[in-house]
């Protein structure tokens, strides 16, 4: 990579850190252009160099944030032995990240539904590894025999669409000790459902 991409690079990842810690400060809706730029020491117009607007810094930093999430689920579903267990790391793990973000930007259903429309593409994206990511496990779960269900891509999908309804709960309530005791129901019920009867 040449010295100025990657110049532009690092600058593009100071202005996110920056925009990061202000939307986690005052809000998305509250944070200006000019709050962004006078982190990263940078005017208006040259912060237009790098991102065309607020809502394309936002966008980025919920990419940057998706990306993240993956590389952390990855990393606990990796450090499990079995299937099941793999499931679980995941969907624990997945909940004390979206917990942790929800509490550093303050997260409110109402934020979600004025903020949700401007970072479309990048949420898909991460939605379309994530659902991946659990029909895989399911996938080489029955492989190896310890589980027992068919369509695996149509459980994946039902299993995404129950943390989605938990997710939404959570913020919308924020019930941490009730989704925390939900996720073990979850799990529960999967067990019953999926695993072998002889495992």
């Amino acid at each position: 990579m040449a010295k100025n991409s990657m110049d532009q690079e690092k600058k593009r990842d100071e202005i996110l850190e920056a925009a990061c810690e202000l939307f986690a400060r005052f809000g998305f809706k509250k944070t200006t252009l000019e709050d962004i730029g006078d982190e990263v020491r940078l005017g208006k117009a040259s912060l237009y160099y790098y991102f065309r607007s607020k809502d394309e810094i936002f966008s980025a930093v919920i990419n940057r944030e998706s990306e993240t999430l993956l590389e952390v689920l990855e990393k606990a579903v990796a450090g499990s032995e079995t299937g099941f267990e793999k499931i679980g790391a995941f969907i624990r793990t997945r909940y004390e990240h979206i917990r942790k973000l929800k509490t550093l930007y303050r997260i409110t259903s109402s934020m979600v539904r004025e903020v949700l429309p401007l970072a479309q593409e990048a949420r898909a994206e991460y939605l379309k590894k994530e659902l991946q990511m659990m029909t895989d496990m399911l996938q080489n779960g029955i492989a190896d025999g310890e589980l027992e269900l068919e369509q695996p891509e149509i459980v994946a999908l039902v299993i995404m669409a129950g943390l989605k309804g938990l997710d939404e709960t959570f913020i919308s309530y924020g019930r941490d000790e009730d989704i925390s005791q939900g996720l073990d129901v979850l799990l529960k019920i999967l067990g019953r459902g999926m695993l072998h009867p002889s495992k």
